[in-house]
């Protein structure tokens, strides 16, 4: 599994382990946000230019079980998960997995490209589906 290689690349990070593809052929995401303050813009024009999109999916916690508003239909689905936390001006990508198990889903974080994090599943805001465009 691919970690970053600064403190502003996990969506970079997390896209390559997510797609399998090289780290060094997604764009730096984070460096048309700090010209432009737009992020989620080249995000969706670079998973177009290779045939997907990006489904975006705000998640609830009920304690501590989360409430996901899709039903999975297949046994496992890998996502982009957005981690947040209050007192902070910025979210951090991770790679998710979903996976249905003994009549419920079960979400955990698969890879963390950050290993020295203090991010954790409660602090998951929305999944990011990554699906793929219809030729």
């Amino acid at each position: 599994m691919i970690n970053q290689r600064n403190k502003k690349d996990c969506t970079q990070a997390t896209l390559a382990n997510l797609l399998n593809i090289p780290y060094e052929k997604i764009p730096a995401f984070y460096e048309e946000y700090e010209k432009t303050g737009d992020f989620l813009g080249p995000l969706d024009a670079w998973l177009k230019s290779i045939g997907r999109y990006r489904l975006s999916v705000d998640v609830t916690w009920k304690g501590e079980e989360l409430q996901l508003p899709f039903v999975v239909f297949t046994d496992s689905v890998k996502a982009v998960g957005v981690l947040g936390k209050d007192d902070r001006p910025y979210t951090h990508a991770v790679l998710l997995e979903i996976r249905f198990s003994d009549g419920e889903y079960k979400t955990r974080i698969l890879h963390d490209p950050r290993p020295d994090t203090d991010y954790d599943i409660f602090d998951l805001v929305s999944i990011e589906l990554l699906l793929l465009r219809e030729q």
